[in-house]
């Protein structure tokens, strides 16, 4: 489990040489560092073990953190979203394709959102606990989550086959978006030729190939 942290975590200061901390201040980008706690920490219920933080150098040969911390449980979590969100940071080239359509461009700061259905007791609008079938985009990255539809059950199993019911759904229309994409990229067939090609056309092509 991950989660953005509530609290800002502080760093002691370092022994550098001038010349890297010159080198550290001219970044502009933010830097990412991973921390382990001696205990867990506790947040909403939950233990955390390890942080990911987000932090720039400072005058004072400190690194401050400079956004939300995550806090996560394992240390795999934490080495996933070191990773995820050092990447993002960078400048990557990106692919947009729509239907005969293509773009190629430049992108920063992008997130690897992704969607999950579930069924889950939440509270109703009354306040009290219902089973609920629940559609949510959730930031691979952070642990942070969006709710973008729920519905009321009458019990789990009722909760978890509207959850499977829309599950269903999303992945028929994204292979339908896929089937889409593969087909657009398929050449077109070459025209028909009326006659077999002649010595003229074969030496023409020789030459074209040695061109």
């Amino acid at each position: 489990m991950k989660t953005p942290a509530q609290y800002e975590i502080q760093f002691g200061k370092c022994d550098v040489s001038e010349t890297t901390k010159a080198e550290l201040l001219r970044e502009t980008n933010p830097r990412f560092a991973r921390v382990s706690f001696e205990s867990p920490v506790q947040q909403n219920g939950h233990d955390f073990a390890f942080a990911v933080v987000p932090v720039k150098f400072s005058a004072e040969n400190k690194f401050v953190q400079c956004g939300r911390a995550v806090l996560c449980q394992t240390q795999a979590e934490a080495d996933e979203t070191f990773q995820l969100l050092t990447a993002a940071t960078g400048e990557h080239m990106g692919i947009i394709q729509a239907g005969q359509l293509g773009q190629v461009g430049f992108v920063k700061n992008f997130r690897c959102i992704i969607t999950e259905y579930s069924s889950r007791k939440m509270p109703s609008p009354g306040g009290k606990k219902v089973w609920m079938a629940v559609e949510r985009e959730i930031d691979k990255a952070t642990g942070e989550f969006t709710v973008k539809r729920k519905q009321s059950a009458r019990n789990e199993s009722e909760a978890t086959r509207i959850a499977q019911q829309w599950q269903a759904e999303y992945d028929a229309e994204k292979k339908k978006y896929f089937d889409a994409v593969a087909k657009s990229n398929a050449l077109p067939k070459p025209p028909e030729r009326c006659e077999p090609l002649s010595e003229t056309d074969r030496g023409d092509i020789v030459i074209a190939e040695m061109a």
